[in-house]
Formats: structure tokens, sequence, C-alpha cells
């Protein structure tokens, strides 16, 4: 099962990911941080949150909105457990683009595998009961290789899919809600890859 994500897939309600970061107040001066009363814990999520913002500078909102077609902003760059997240926010589309490394192997072997994972993890995210209508299917996309797939959901009559490729035990995903084109969805995965 992929892990990490499976916690931030919780998150998602109306088409908005609420992510939960560490806040700490640092003041720099001749470049020694003075952080008041932060634990380890504390310093880590924010030293995190900062390799995250490398990441999603990487691929910036604007390059995000030509794919999409529609103007998105960067709403957020956090890191959840082992996964660098980048959320792109917009009037009509919400994007999502993630690394995630240290993937169990034997869950990623084959393409089989990967989207029962995924799977198990589209509807372990959902309220309970499932609403009528919620359906995800899947796709070969043996463009980014062996193991990449595409998938599309409907969640109360709103789309929403993305892509999942891996290369060793790193995966990368480019999620979507609101209007979905696969060749869009494509080109976000392509985009997450190259960085």
């Amino acid at each position: 099962m992929i892990g990490a994500r499976h916690q931030r897939a919780r998150s998602w309600r109306g088409g908005a990911l609420s992510l939960l970061t560490a806040s700490a107040c640092a003041v720099a001066f001749s470049g020694v941080a003075l952080l008041p009363s932060v634990g380890a814990a504390q310093l880590k999520a924010h030293l995190s949150d900062s390799t995250a913002s490398a990441f999603c500078a990487k691929m910036p909102a604007s390059k995000v909105s030509s794919i999409v077609g529609s103007t998105l902003t960067l709403g957020e760059a956090v890191v959840q457990g082992t996964t660098l997240v980048c959320l792109y926010d917009g009037s009509s589309a919400t994007v999502t683009l993630e690394k995630e490394t240290g993937m169990a192997a034997s869950g990623i072997a084959t393409r089989k595998e990967a989207e029962a994972g995924h799977k198990q993890l589209f509807y372990a995210s959902q309220p309970k009961p499932l609403p009528k209508g919620t359906t995800i299917s899947f796709l070969p996309l043996d463009a980014l290789g062996s193991t990449a797939f595409y998938w599309k959901g409907v969640i109360e009559g709103i789309p929403y899919g993305g892509a999942d490729a891996f290369k060793g035990t790193t995966g990368y995903f480019a999620e979507m809600r609101g209007p979905l084109e696969q060749s869009k969805v494509e080109k976000l995965e392509r985009l997450v890859l190259s960085v």
C-alpha cells in the first residue's frame, strides 16, 4: 500500500487539501536562527517544509497553470513522512504533485500491485458509506514506465484523477480535481518526473 499518501488522502475534502504543519517562529540574526520553545520534531518539520518549498519551486505555478489551462497558485509545500507535497489551487481545478521516497518495492513491483494499492488508498480516503456513483478506473501509461498508470474517479459527480509512476522505490504522483483530461494529467506526471 502507498503509505504516506494514505494520511494525506484522508485530508482531502471538497477539492482542497488540508495539511497540518508544525508552526515555529524563527528570527535570524547574523546567520543564527533563534527558535523560541521549539522541540526537535517542530524543528525537523520546519526544515523539511523548506525542502518541500525547494522541490515545488522546480515546478512553478505558471508551468502547472499552462498545463491545466487555468490559473493556479502554489497553496502549500510540505513534507508528510517521506513525501514532498505541492498543492496548487485555482478556481476551477486543484492539482497535487508529489514525490515519495522509500516505498516498499513489493507493493510497486508490477502495475497490478501498484494499482491495487492505489485503489485501496482511494476507497480508504473516502467518507463512509461511499457516495453513490463513486468509481475508480485505471489505464496503463507505458510511455512513463512499466508500472505507470493513469487513474480516474468520480466522487459525488466531481471528476478526480491522476497518474502514478515509479523509479526504483520512489513514487511520483500527479493528482487533479476539476475538469479532467488524461493528456493534462500525463503532462503533469511528466513534470513531476522531471524534477
